[in-house]
């Protein structure tokens, strides 16, 4: 059996930033994109949440595990990948107001938080 992954807010939150701002609206959607251990760059759309992903504190954000049966696993995002591009946001370190993992961790809460919330994996 493989063990029950949890999603979990960061220890510390910055504060903040205008990019997270920018997400208090709800969204429909989030566009995930991610770099697979191979090199190729994947984008999953996600329409709701729970999301069932958890994630290395390292930068980029590097899935650590997806939850059997979830969302992200009926999407087909794997253990490994590793979280580059949120809509139209960097969040891999490239980008000056998400330099931090805590500022990242935060960014992905909020956005994925905007979602609607259903028990119904698309």
């Amino acid at each position: 059996k493989e063990p029950e992954v949890k999603e979990r807010p960061p220890a510390r939150v910055e504060p903040a930033t205008a990019a997270c701002e920018q997400l208090q609206e709800k969204a429909a959607s989030v566009n995930m994109m991610f770099e697979t251990p191979d090199g190729q760059m994947v984008t999953k759309q996600v329409l709701g949440r729970p999301l069932g992903l958890d994630f290395y504190q390292t930068m980029p954000l590097s899935v650590r595990g997806v939850s059997t049966g979830g969302r992200s696993h009926a999407l087909g995002i794997e253990a490994k990948w590793k979280l580059i591009k949120l809509d139209d946001k960097y969040v891999d370190g490239r980008d000056d107001t998400l330099k931090s993992i805590e500022a990242v961790q935060q960014f992905v809460t909020v956005a994925c938080a905007a979602l609607p919330t259903s028990a119904a994996v698309a």
